[in-house]
C-alpha cells in the first residue's frame, strides 16, 4: 500500500511474521519463548530489509523512508521494547532505522502519519522559502541594475537639460543678432523711402 501526499508516495507494508509471533506468544518454556521472540524480531528485520530495497525509491517519487504497519498494538509494543524477554538488548528499532524503515501500530498510525505530513509540509515550506529567497535575490539584483539605469538616465537628462539651456541661450543670442540685422535693414529701408 502507498499513501499519496501531493506528488510523494509513502510506502506502507503490513507483512509481519504472525506464525513466529504465535509460537512466542503461546509457548510456556522461557528459553523457547525467548528463541521464538528473537526469530520474530529477526524476521521483522528481514521484512524491513526487503521493504527498504523494494519500496524506497526517491528517484521514482517515493519518500526516503517506508512504514511497516503491525496490525496489533500489543505486538507493536512488544516489538519495540528495548530488551528480549530474557533481558538481552533488542536492536530492532535501530536496525530498521538504518534501513529507513519505521514501525507503527494501529493506535499510533494516524498520529504517526500526521507527524510525517507535518514534517513534509515543513519541508515544503522550507523549499518554498528557499525559492522565495532566490527570487528576492534576483529581484534585488534587477532593482540594483534598474537603479543604475535610472541614475545614468538622470545624468543624461541633466546633461540634456544643460545642453538645452545652452542651446536656448545661444538661440536667443542668434535671434537677437538676427533682429539687430533686421532692424538695420528696416532702418535703411526707411531712409531710402524718406529720401
Amino acid at each position: 500500500m502507498v499513501i499519496k501526499y501531493k506528488d510523494l508516495l509513502i510506502p506502507v507494508d503490513s507483512k509481519f511474521p504472525s506464525e513466529e509471533y504465535k509460537r512466542y506468544y503461546f509457548e510456556k518454556d522461557e528459553k523457547l519463548r525467548n528463541d521464538y521472540f528473537k526469530n520474530f524480531i529477526r524476521q521483522l528485520k528481514d521484512i524491513g530489509e526487503s521493504v527498504s530495497s523494494k519500496y524506497i525509491k526517491p528517484e521514482e517519487g517515493t519518500s526516503d523512508f517506508a512504514i511497516i504497519f503491525i496490525p496489533s498494538d500489543s505486538i507493536y509494543i512488544e516489538s519495540i521494547q528495548e530488551t528480549y524477554p530474557n533481558g538481552e538488548k533488542n536492536d530492532l528499532f535501530d536496525a530498521l532505522l538504518k534501513k529507513r524503515v519505521l514501525l507503527s501500530g494501529p493506535s499510533t498510525f494516524f498520529a504517526f502519519l500526521n507527524v510525517i505530513l507535518a514534517g513534509l509540509k515543513q519541508y515544503r515550506f522550507v523549499e518554498i522559502s528557499k525559492e522565495i529567497k532566490k527570487n528576492v535575490e534576483k529581484l534585488n539584483k534587477n532593482l540594483e541594475e534598474n537603479s543604475q539605469y535610472i541614475e545614468n538616465l538622470g545624468k543624461k537628462i541633466e546633461e540634456l537639460e544643460k545642453n538645452y539651456d545652452l542651446l536656448q541661450k545661444s538661440f536667443k543670442k542668434t535671434e537677437k543678432s538676427f533682429k539687430n540685422i533686421l532692424s538695420i535693414e528696416n532702418e535703411e529701408g526707411k531712409d531710402e523711402k524718406n529720401s
